[in-house]
């Protein structure tokens, strides 16, 4: 018997058909993400701040620290070569006719955050830090980092948790520097207050 024919795969339907992906020029907002890492640096000091290190963060700000960020290139390739699928939590993509994949289980390897679990609520009466922003009903990452500031040295656990609160907001959640930066609700200060929420976030 001769060798098999040579089993030819096509690939699933695509986004967009090879050769019509859209070309266009577009750029990625990193929302200062380094910056705000050096400024939390700056206020606790080094032995404070290695204690955020050891939180879910540390991956996050291992990152920014060696100043690695989204490639717009690389983004944009994946988005227009991307391959439809049903899987809520997988991005498939082509490249060279070869199906590939970014999925949750990806996005923790690279990034270290929890991505499993249901995320935890904040409890009823865990608010026992007195914040000024929370006068109304959002607030700025200026706003935190204000009251950071303002916080005095002796009081680690408030700045800690203020501090965890900064980076979150301004790396993970933050959509714009622009008029101020994005506003937030109470929600994450609520979460930021309750310590053993916090630490098993997001």
């Amino acid at each position: 018997m001769g060798d098999p024919l040579p089993l030819r795969l096509a690939l699933p339907e695509l986004r967009y058909p090879i050769g019509s992906e859209p070309e266009k020029t577009i750029s990625i907002n990193q929302h200062s993400i380094v910056a705000y890492i050096k400024t939390v640096k700056e206020i606790l000091g080094n032995d404070e701040f290695n204690r955020i290190r050891g939180t879910f963060l540390g991956p996050v700000i291992k990152l920014g620290e060696r100043s690695l960020k989204l490639s717009a290139k690389i983004v944009h390739a994946v988005l227009t070569k991307s391959i439809k699928t049903v899987k809520r939590h997988e991005a498939w993509f082509h490249f060279g006719a070869q199906p590939m994949r970014f999925s949750i289980r990806e996005f923790h390897m690279v990034t270290g955050l929890k991505c499993s679990g249901e995320a935890r609520e904040p409890r009823e009466g865990t608010e026992k830090f007195k914040w000024d922003f929370l006068k109304g009903r959002t607030h700025t990452v200026k706003d935190v980092e204000k009251q950071l500031r303002n916080t005095r040295e002796d009081a680690s656990d408030e700045r800690f948790c203020l501090a965890m609160l900064l980076l979150i907001e301004s790396i993970l959640l933050q959509k714009s520097l622009l008029d101020g930066g994005t506003t937030f609700t109470l929600d994450y200060v609520k979460i930021a207050q309750d310590m053993d929420v916090l630490m098993t976030y997001p």
